[in-house]
């Protein structure tokens, strides 16, 4: 059977188009969002304007996210990913021309652009697919798949990084070019979906009802904060990691690469043992493990402020990224009223959006005075992260199952 009658709608039912899509599209992110930043300095970008362009891509999907969440039909929705996944193809085009003849300007617009594309269709891409697939881990499928194709990515661009084929060099560009190659790939999918097929679910929009419901709850108002203040020390602490690996750490782009590639494998495994393996029964052991380590390891980065610290500490950060997100995500979302789960898990997108606006913005004012000051501050606000989890932890015990 020819792969062309196997991709065809006959054979594929949207959900499916949709993982498909969302695998390409991860790739593309994969490959081409890990050397962005070293193609910009190439290009006479520094960490600041890096930084603050990245920031306020982010908020700008934070805001298109939720207008389409508040007005906009699951149908329109698929409409607006096609666009968005337009709109990058094109800006990536414009930036692959500009590395020809620089102009800072032209540059920045289209970064810009590229930013907020990915950021959009990343954060429409679970409301998009439970109007077509309903079931309890959907969402844990979505982030697997995300995960290991973007990895997948680092690992095509630390395979080609510095090879030389056809006697030619492989560059920041020819990165670029091979991730508009799975993005073109990645649209033509979503193209071929078929709008005819019947949703499971209609998307419930964000309604004034939820925001009479978080009037009355106090815990699921915390746990927006919280997830506000878990990107944001993420974001402070890795959302310019290939720079603080080159710049402070010292590595070449080549093993900085292959850094976060083994790191990367090492979280999946990590991820998967302590869920199965390493899953204590007392939540704040588990809990401490991730945060509390992060926040010891960030504190000795800044008091020893020496580079094989440093290392360490993104190292763990690295290790522990996918692991133990279920605390205390799964306590509070297990509790909600149903009605207005879906809903709330957008609206908390919006938060982790913001949060990782924040988080880049900040990194890039203190980026020049040296990584030790990185992560001062990324102690300081995972400090407040430290408190808002243990409290929610301890609210959660003590309601036991009951709905909030």
């Amino acid at each position: 059977m020819s792969t062309i009658k196997i991709l065809s709608r006959k054979y594929l039912k949207n959900a499916n188009f949709i993982f498909l899509f969302l695998a390409f599209f991860a790739i593309s992110i994969g490959l081409w969002g890990n050397f962005r930043q070293l193609w910009l300095v190439e290009n006479g970008f520094d960490a600041a304007e890096i930084a603050k362009t990245v920031s306020y891509a982010s908020v700008l999907a934070a805001l298109y996210l939720l207008y389409y969440t508040k007005v906009v039909s699951i149908h329109q929705i698929r409409k607006g990913v096609i666009v968005t996944v337009l709109l990058k193809v094109i800006a990536d085009i414009c930036l692959l021309s500009l590395s020809f003849h620089p102009q800072v300007v032209w540059i920045k617009f289209f970064f810009f652009i590229d930013i907020a594309c990915e950021n959009i269709v990343l954060s429409s891409i679970y409301p998009f697919m439970i109007s077509y697939q309903k079931e309890e881990s959907l969402y844990g499928k979505k982030s697997a798949l995300q995960y290991t194709f973007k990895t997948m990515g680092i690992l095509i661009g630390s395979f080609l990084l510095g090879k030389t084929i056809f006697q030619q060099v492989v560059t920041y560009n020819h990165f670029l070019v091979i991730s508009l190659f799975f993005l073109c790939i990645s649209f033509f999918l979503l193209l071929m979906m078929n709008p005819k097929e019947k949703e499971v679910t209609q998307y419930s929009p964000v309604k004034v009802k939820l925001t009479a419901y978080l009037k009355t709850r106090r815990l699921p108002k915390i746990f927006l904060a919280y997830s506000f203040f878990a990107q944001t020390s993420y974001a402070i602490a890795a959302g310019l990691l290939m720079l603080i690996l080159t710049e402070y750490a010292r590595f070449s782009v080549s093993w900085a690469t292959k850094y976060i590639l083994i790191f990367s494998v090492f979280a999946s495994i990590f991820g998967q043992l302590a869920l199965k393996q390493f899953r204590f029964q007392n939540d704040y052991i588990n809990f401490s493990i991730k945060i509390f380590g992060r926040f010891c390891f960030f504190v000795l980065v800044f008091l020893i402020n020496q580079k094989w610290v440093l290392i360490i500490a993104i190292s763990y950060l690295l290790t522990t990224s996918s692991a133990y997100d279920y605390i205390p995500s799964e306590l509070i979302l297990n509790r909600l009223d149903d009605s207005y789960l879906l809903d709330f898990t957008v609206v908390k997108y919006i938060f982790d959006l913001i949060g990782e606006a924040v988080g880049i913005f900040l990194v890039g004012m203190v980026f020049g005075f040296g990584f030790r000051y990185i992560y001062l501050l990324a102690s300081l606000v995972i400090f407040i992260q430290l408190l808002i989890g243990y409290y929610l932890i301890f609210q959660s015990k003590k309601g036991n199952s009951t709905k909030i």
